[in-house]
This record gives structure tokens, C-alpha cells and sequence, in this order.
């Protein structure tokens, strides 16, 4: 405990959402502390030249204050649970940027740079990295018009909207660094906020990178290859047997929606879990 209350606490790498159905429902009995690797720590980097930035640099980030753990310690607590988050050297807590960073700024700092903010831990419970003004979520992303939603599905959105707001999960951005790409989770669910006055969105920001990775024996890339196809929208019939692959044909192959290649993620982006 006393080491707890020893580190400093100006820093922060989310910002936690709201007790939504009594005690219980939003756990913070277990202090989550953010871990940060020293600059050139990576044994396979060598660069331990300062490049200006704030990460990396052997911080260490407590998502609870002083005094709280002032109050766990009248109450006798001497132990309390933790639980750790290893980020790597291009990951940074939210404070990192200036208090006036906008959600632009952070797409920048991960398209051109490969900075990403630290995860939320919780974002199924409100937790969020930034408030986002409804204008910037129009010039920065492709929303609906209120006409182009259905009815039922319009009136579902403002009938939680009006119950919930953004209390249950904040809005969800996912960006891709291949192509600059950026999306919206329910960019539905925006507009119709939008339509009913709302104008700030707290946002939790999620990153995916294409990145290669070995695969180990022959059977298993072939395992891996096809899997990849078929869920980028190949037809499950070229999976054979790896002894058979080189009698594939390549008019076998279909190309996938959105013309292969550089095609956009799914429809829905995944979630990290």
C-alpha cells in the first residue's frame, strides 16, 4: 500500500465511466496499474536516442488516487488486489498529449508515428479515452442520414439514447494504420445523438496493424493462409489438403468484396475482448 501512495499520480490512461446499476457493477476494488517499458528497453531495439517522445520511459501509471488508498489504509487494508498492464515502448496513457488533443491529433500520432493510447480497460462499462465534439465525428467520419436508417432501428437508438445515453459504452473508433483507415462502431447510433442534441461522444479508441507473423511448419501457414481467405471472403473450396494445394488453380480463387487486396476491414470491426 505504501508503495502505491508513493508514485505519482498526474498521470492517467483512460478515464472510467459511470456507476451504472448500484455497487458491484463498476469494479474498482482492484487497483489496475499501467506499466511502461524503458526507452530502448527492447532487446531487439537499439535506438536509445530520445525522439521527443513521452513514452516509454519506465513510468508507471495508477488508475486510483491517494486518496483512496489513504481511505484503505484507515480502514486497515495493508493489502489491496492489483492488476498489471505491460504496454509496449509505441503505447502511451492518455495524458501523454496536451488536455486540448483532439481525436484528429491521436489518428495522426498513429498513422504517421504508430503511437497508440494504452486500452481502456473496461469499455463495457463506460470507460473512455477522450470526449469527442459531435462536428469533428461528422468531418472525420462517413455518418448516416436519419433517412437512410430504418424506422424500428432509429426509434431502438433514441429510445437507449434517451434511457442510457453513452453511460453503457462509449462510443468505439478503430483505426487501421494500412490506407489511414478509420471507423465508426455504430456510426448509426451517432447520428441519431446527434439529431437529438447531443454533442460531445466519450470515445474509446482501438488499433489493428498488419503486421507479419511466422507460422511455423508448412501445414500450418497453408492452415493459417486459408483461414485468412475465407474470412476475407474466398471461397472455402480451395481449403484443401495441403499435399493437393499446388493442383489449385488460381481461377479458383474469388476475389474477395471490395476487389481484394486493399479491401477494408469487415463490415463490423472487431472488438478486442
Amino acid at each position: 500500500m505504501l508503495e502505491l501512495l508513493s508514485q505519482p499520480d498526474a498521470e492517467f490512461w483512460y478515464r472510467p465511466g459511470p456507476n451504472q446499476a448500484g455497487p458491484g457493477t463498476h469494479p474498482r476494488d482492484t487497483v489496475l496499474i499501467s506499466l511502461y517499458p524503458e526507452k530502448g528497453s527492447d532487446e531487439n531495439d537499439d535506438s536509445n536516442e530520445d525522439d521527443g517522445s513521452e513514452g516509454g520511459n519506465g513510468r508507471i501509471v495508477i488508475d486510483t488516487t491517494p486518496e483512496r488508498l489513504r481511505q484503505w489504509k484507515a480502514q486497515g487494508k495493508n493489502r489491496v488486489p492489483v492488476t498489471f498492464f505491460y504496454n509496449f515502448d509505441y503505447q502511451h496513457p492518455i495524458s501523454r498529449f496536451e488536455d486540448d488533443a483532439t481525436l484528429e491529433d491521436i489518428m495522426e500520432a498513429f498513422f504517421d508515428g504508430g503511437e497508440e493510447l494504452t486500452p481502456v480497460p473496461m469499455f463495457t462499462v463506460g470507460d473512455y479515452h477522450l470526449v469527442v465534439p459531435g462536428e469533428q465525428l461528422e468531418e472525420l467520419f462517413e455518418l448516416p442520414e436519419a433517412n437512410e436508417i430504418t424506422p424500428v432501428r432509429y426509434q431502438e437508438l433514441a429510445d437507449d439514447l434517451a434511457a442510457n445515453g453513452f453511460a453503457r459504452k462509449p462510443l468505439l473508433a478503430t483505426l487501421l494504420q494500412s490506407g489511414r483507415y478509420r471507423r465508426l462502431a455504430e456510426p448509426d447510433r451517432v447520428r441519431v445523438a446527434l439529431d437529438q442534441g447531443i454533442e460531445r461522444f466519450p470515445t474509446a479508441v482501438f488499433y489493428h496493424r498488419l503486421d507479419r507473423a511466422s507460422c511455423g511448419e508448412p501445414a500450418a501457414c497453408f492452415d493459417r493462409l486459408c483461414d485468412a481467405l475465407v474470412c476475407a471472403g474466398g471461397d472455402p473450396n480451395v481449403c484443401l489438403d495441403p499435399a493437393a494445394a499446388g493442383a489449385v488453380q488460381r481461377s479458383s480463387f474469388q476475389t474477395p468484396p471490395g476487389g481484394g487486396g486493399g479491401s477494408p476491414p469487415p463490415e463490423d470491426p472487431a472488438s478486442p475482448s
